[in-house]
């Protein structure tokens, strides 16, 4: 009598829930479909009828009470060429799962570099932004200060324009005072005749003579005052 428990490869105490993981698995390594070893069909058929027995409780409990170690034996491959090539089949899979691993392993190191590689190019993608960005900011700034510089340039130009051209405000000032004066004091010679019996051309003369004395004296103060503030304004500009 078989020991369908051996055949299981579970133990006689084992619930439903194991024996049908159990089965599920020793059917998907010894299904003829995947397995073309030639025991692989009769194994499948022990496998079929073990789980037949003990997956029904009613089917289990009988074979439990004619289950006893004397009339039973162990299930054991049916020879030693199939035990073989079981063993040959294992280690197969063995190097092949080692072989995977392997190459697992290499694909996470050149992972693992190429991460590398990456986070490296970031970093130098980084940096040359970060100096383009200072870079930039450096041509920005030479830009305002050469922009600076240049209306200070144009500034100082046309105070120092400005300054050379003081004789004619000078000038213009004693030109517009002296015609503002020349007719008041002209009336007031006529009306008052100055109390001097002079000919007419020498009061005419003296008339148009004294307008000059304040013009003068205003032009000279106004072009001084005018001097003083362009360069005062200039020195502000250095």
């Amino acid at each position: 009598m078989k020991n369908y428990y051996s055949v299981l490869q579970v133990d006689p105490k084992a619930d439903k829930e194991i024996i049908e993981v159990v089965y599920k698995k020793l059917a998907f390594r010894y299904h003829p479909d995947r397995n073309k070893m030639p025991s692989a069909l009769v194994k499948m058929q022990d496998i079929n009828e073990a789980y037949e027995v003990l997956r029904d409780p009613s089917s289990r409990r009988n074979f439990d009470l004619t289950f006893s170690p004397a009339n039973t034996s162990p299930y054991v491959p049916h020879n030693a060429q199939d035990l073989y090539a079981e063993v040959q089949r294992l280690k197969s899979e063995l190097m092949i799962a080692h072989q995977q691993l392997t190459i697992e392993k290499e694909r996470r190191t050149n992972l693992e570099n190429r991460l590398g590689e990456v986070t490296t190019q970031l970093k130098k993608e980084q940096t040359l932004r970060n100096q383009i960005e200072q870079r930039t900011q450096l041509a920005e700034y030479a830009r305002l200060a050469f922009e600076k510089a240049t209306n200070l340039r144009r500034t100082r130009s046309s105070l120092q324009k400005r300054i050379r051209k003081t004789p004619e405000v000078k000038l213009l000032v004693f030109v517009l005072t002296y015609l503002v004066l020349m007719p008041i004091v002209i009336f007031i010679g006529m009306v008052s005749n100055l109390g001097i019996s002079w000919n007419m051309v020498g009061l005419t003369s003296m008339l148009l003579f004294i307008p000059m004395i304040p013009a003068y004296g205003m032009g000279a103060f106004a072009s001084a005052v005018y001097r003083k503030h362009l360069t005062e304004k200039l020195k502000h500009t250095t």
